[in-house]
């Protein structure tokens, strides 16, 4: 068996062969050269430590005692209430990286205004005291200026209340949003947006109407008692900050006395006040027009009712001043009845008298009859209703229609050719309808009730007292050509046309002939009184 290869040869060492002695010695040589190189290796190291460990502690020993403070500080410009750190007051050049700074105080608080700052100055194990200044600007919080006032645009610099404090080379304030001109912002609150030195800050901005309104009043002139507003005395209002949908308010500061009797000027004082509370007071003047014609009443007339039935006296019944004014429903005055003597439970004429007074003083007292029959008014109006659709024809003057009432009655009633104390009017008119004849009341109360339901104005005439018998007729105006007489009971008969309308001077005509004709032969017949009456056409 071959023990080695052919290209080496390694001899085989039996463990249990005893060594050789001199291979022994120069192994162990070489061991001990071996453990020394690492003691050396180990030395330099230890040698290298301390050397570092010196140099840093040379330096360091140097620093804490021997090294100088190189330090620069600088001014530090803040707003007021914000806070400031020590560090701000050393400048940005690296000079003494390693010195740090703290306020000497412990509670640093800042003031408005200029200021030394005590600092700490620290360099290792060193430290010393040194100054900064501070400048702690103000910024204004809050501005106001009137509305619509022209100003100068607005300068940011102003925002700073104490600027003058810091030098100008420290300072830099800037409008961050253009701010609109003072003119241009409307009534209200609103923000400026600012820096101060690249710090943000706003400023609330208040814009304020204290300005009054102001107006031009003038005079008005009323009737007595007539309402009256302030704007009436306003002609021209001027508001700077007018409003359309919020105007100023005019109001008086005292009411005037639209019932004073006195037609002398009265001093207004008038109240114009905007939406925001400005007011001022003007002077106007208020002319009273009083009334110089005492009221008249409407619906006034002859009352009718049936025994036991009661009366509304006041049915239809107004009164007016001269300017045309219902004085009950437009002023409120009251209708008095001052006298009523009407017994509604006795069949009879009664009297009924109606006051009213106006504004001014002046007043009216008229006196009504009132009839309570036992009769029925209702019945006899229609009765002549009836007679008169048939012989009022549309398109009539009012002078044809007496003509033709005239004719029906002297056509429908006969003369009774009795006599005595008449009947009420209504009951007179009824006999007459009823027995289609009558005295001269009866004729006279039939036409009246006729005239009446055709609207023509009439009334009653009678004969002076004094003769044996009376007699009574009717006067009209027809067309409101003046009143005439009519008459539908005479004895003349032979000229019984002109008896529907005739004047004064006919009447005294028909007198004289009346009183020397065979079938009258009466005296005095139309003998009246005119001061009792309305003129009659002559």
């Amino acid at each position: 068996m071959k023990l080695f290869s052919s290209g080496s040869r390694k001899k085989l060492v039996n463990p249990n062969k005893p060594v050789n002695p001199v291979n022994a010695k120069q192994k162990k040589s070489a061991g001990k050269s071996k453990k020394s190189a690492g003691k050396k290796i180990v030395l330099i190291f230890l040698i290298l430590t301390f050397l570092c460990a010196g140099g840093f502690g040379v330096w360091y020993f140097y620093q804490n005692t021997y090294a100088s403070f190189d330090y620069d500080l600088q001014p530090v410009v803040i707003l007021e209430g914000s806070d400031v750190t020590p560090f701000e007051f050393l400048t940005s050049a690296e000079i003494n990286d390693d010195i740090s700074v703290d306020f000497k105080e412990s509670r640093f608080v800042p003031v408005a205004g200029r200021q030394d700052v005590p600092l700490v100055l620290t360099l290792g194990r060193r430290s010393m005291d040194a100054s900064a200044v501070l400048y702690v600007l103000t910024p204004a919080s809050h501005i106001s200026f009137e509305f619509a006032t022209e100003l100068p645009p607005l300068d940011p610099n102003d925002f700073i209340l104490n600027k003058n404090t810091a030098p100008n080379d420290l300072v830099d304030v800037r409008f961050t949003e253009i701010p609109l001109l003072p003119q241009d912002y409307p009534v209200g609150e609103t923000f400026l947006y600012l820096e101060l030195n690249g710090v943000p800050f706003t400023v609330n901005l208040s814009v304020v109407d204290t300005t009054p309104p102001v107006a031009r009043a003038g005079l008005v002139e009323i009737k007595i008692g007539e309402a009256v507003t302030p704007e009436k005395f306003v002609s021209d209002i001027f508001d700077a900050s007018f409003d359309e949908d919020n105007p100023p308010i005019i109001s008086f500061v005292n009411e005037p006395n639209v019932l004073s009797k006195s037609e002398s000027d009265q001093i207004v004082e008038i109240k114009v006040e905007d939406r925001f509370g400005n007011y001022d007071i003007f002077n106007a003047v208020l002319k009273i027009r009083l009334n110089n014609e005492p009221p008249v009443f409407e619906g006034l007339g002859t009352v009718n009712t049936m025994v036991g039935n009661p009366i509304v006296f006041m049915a239809g019944v107004k009164a007016f001043d001269s300017f045309g004014r219902d004085l009950e429903e437009e002023l409120g005055k009251e209708i008095e009845i001052i006298n009523n003597n009407v017994n509604i439970y006795e069949e009879g004429e009664y009297t009924v008298t109606y006051r009213i007074e106006d504004l001014t003083g002046l007043y009216t007292e008229e006196t009504i009859t009132a009839f309570v029959l036992s009769i029925d008014p209702e019945y006899v109006n229609q009765r002549v209703d009836e007679a008169l659709s048939e012989i009022l024809i549309d398109g009539m003057t009012q002078v044809e229609q007496v003509r033709a009432i005239h004719g029906w009655v002297r056509r429908s009633i006969s003369d009774s050719g009795t006599r005595g104390e008449p009947p009420t009017l209504y009951e007179a008119a009824y006999r007459a309808l009823r027995d289609r004849r009558g005295n001269c009341y009866n004729f006279f109360a039939i036409s009246s009730v006729m005239l009446t339901r055709a609207g023509i104005p009439n009334q009653q005439i009678d004969r002076v007292p004094g003769y044996q018998y009376n007699h009574r007729w009717n006067l009209i105006n027809p067309d409101g050509l003046g009143w005439h007489h009519f008459d539908t009971r005479s004895p003349l008969e032979s000229i019984n046309d002109q008896l529907y309308m005739f004047t004064a001077s006919q009447a005294a005509q028909f007198t004289r002939m009346i009183a020397d004709s065979r079938v009258g032969r009466v005296t005095g017949y139309y003998d009246y009184n005119p001061a009792l009456y309305p003129p009659i056409v002559e």
